[in-house]
């Protein structure tokens, strides 16, 4: 096996790396020790001795087999290891590990990564008992063959649908109730008239019986067939999660907060004071509402730290629980829309009102009340016509006089 194929976080790797040797704690092998064939006198060819290991006697029927290495590793390891470069190898990829226990922690809490976010959206469907529920109930409903399945079985699924606490006893029992007690009928091919005259006559009865739970069954089975196979054409797949960062708008830091309210507050400053006053057309006569500086002040504090959230709820346009009144929201965007036009209408109303009351206040004045004199500012609307009425009555008599003359 090559060292990269080998799966470093295999159980069985694991324990052999727990129980095996480290390499450290075998004794070296000083071979120059053992055969050292420098500054050795040259050999006696007339040396009758023998070889080391010639004549050695076999080992004892009784001594332990020797042991190999490389067929213990690989036991141990469950094959994963076939020679100790294998073993080494792995130990060089582990050795940065604090302990097994860690990496064990470290795979479990790793984010698994995803081609996209469909597939993203059905790791977390399965991940919740909710939406694996939903996708086992999806996938049984899906593979049942209701075209096929017999009335006693149709029945049972429909009775296990509307009844969704029932168990299989109690269908059961449902069914006997509305069927009879078997719906079997029992055969007469072998009864002979003669001989088997009450066991026919029972039997035949049964049988009429059976027949008549069969029709009222095979009756209530074709509807529910047809609307399970109905229902089960409309079957979708469960909604999957929209991923956050869809909808979502990322997290803002505190010091982004900080820099977007200073740019609010500095734009306020500089573009509320610069306001122009408020124009509008009255009975084709353009009139002004000037702003005072106490009034540019006043907005310019409320507008650096203005809230539209807290602002909604202040106009009730939003309800203490969040939730939104639509009535107030429709008076108020028909107010911000139409104000220009409400404005004209209500001073157009003004002004017809005070032009009837100053009419009927002059229908009310005394003709023979005498303004003050000299002529001076007049103090009330009958003043001001008694001066109007004196000065009409001398020029109609200046004119009476000219003609007489």
């Amino acid at each position: 096996m090559d060292v990269d194929e080998i799966n470093f976080d295999d159980p069985a790797l694991l324990e052999a790396i727990k129980e095996a040797k480290p390499v450290s704690e075998v004794p070296e092998i000083k071979f120059d020790e053992i055969i050292n064939t420098e500054n050795q006198p040259p050999a006696d060819t007339n040396d009758t001795t023998p070889a080391p290991g010639a004549n050695t006697p076999p080992p004892p029927a009784d001594a332990p087999p020797a042991v190999n290495y490389d067929e213990w590793l690989a036991t141990k390891s469950d094959g994963l290891f076939k020679t100790e470069a294998d073993f080494i190898a792995a130990l060089d990829k582990v050795k940065n590990y604090d302990s097994i226990e860690v990496r064990a922690k470290e795979l479990e809490s790793a984010v698994p990564k995803f081609k996209n976010d469909e597939a993203k959206a059905w790791f977390e469907l399965v991940q919740s008992e909710e939406g694996t529920k939903a996708l086992k109930d999806y996938i049984s409903e899906k593979e049942k063959d209701y075209k096929s399945m017999s009335d006693v079985d149709i029945m049972k699924n429909a009775l296990k649908a509307e009844n969704p606490a029932w168990d299989a006893k109690r269908i059961d029992l449902e069914l006997r109730h509305k069927y009879g007690t078997n719906l079997e009928k029992i055969d007469t091919d072998g009864l002979d008239p003669e001989v088997d005259k009450e066991e026919l006559k029972e039997a035949n009865a049964h049988n009429r019986e059976v027949e008549k739970n069969l029709e009222l069954l095979q009756m209530h089975a074709f509807d529910k067939r047809v609307a399970m196979i109905d229902k089960q054409s409309k079957l979708i797949l469960p909604e999957l999660k929209k991923a956050e960062t869809s909808t979502q708008a990322p997290q803002e830091t505190p010091d982004q907060a900080a820099e977007r309210i200073a740019k609010w507050q500095k734009k306020v400053e500089e573009t509320v004071p610069k306001l122009s006053n408020f124009k509008i057309d009255i009975d084709d006569k353009g009139v002004e509402y000037v702003w005072t500086d106490d009034e540019k002040a006043a907005q310019v504090a409320e507008m650096k730290d203005f809230n539209i959230f807290k602002w909604m709820e202040s106009e009730q346009w939003t309800n203490k629980d969040g939730t939104w009144n639509p009535d107030k929201i429709a008076e108020g965007v028909r107010l911000l829309r139409d104000h220009k036009k409400i404005i004209a209408s209500v001073a157009s109303q003004v002004k017809t009102e005070a032009i009837r009351a100053t009419m009927a206040k002059i229908k009310g004045i005394d003709p023979n009340y005498v303004a003050p004199s000299p002529p001076q500012a007049y103090n009330t609307l009958e003043e001001a016509m008694a001066a109007k009425l004196q000065e009409m009555r001398a020029k109609e008599n200046n004119v009476e006089r000219e003609e007489a003359d």
